[in-house]
């Protein structure tokens, strides 16, 4: 499996359990704007998610509020995928 393959498959998994199937990347209910993402695009997604948990209006950031053990996990989830694909 090269490193697309790893990326995409732990962007799926992560896109999955957060309720953002419509961003998985080949998947039944994925966006046709997701069929041509690189790696790239793919981190700079996860830096737009991991934002919403900072943002007082957006959903994410009152699951913060309410789960802080849960989200910190999947906020921790995100930033190990920035650190291992952004270049």
């Amino acid at each position: 499996m090269n490193d697309y393959e790893k990326a995409k498959k732990r962007y799926n998994k992560l896109m999955n359990e957060l309720g953002y199937k419509h961003l998985t990347i080949g998947e039944p209910l994925s966006s046709e704007d997701t069929s041509g993402y690189k790696i790239e695009n793919m981190v700079a997604e996860m830096k737009t998610l991991i934002d919403t948990f900072d943002q007082f209006e957006h959903v994410n950031y009152g699951w913060k509020q309410e789960e802080p053990q849960r989200v910190r996990n999947y906020m921790n989830r995100i930033n190990r995928f920035i650190k291992k694909y952004d270049e």
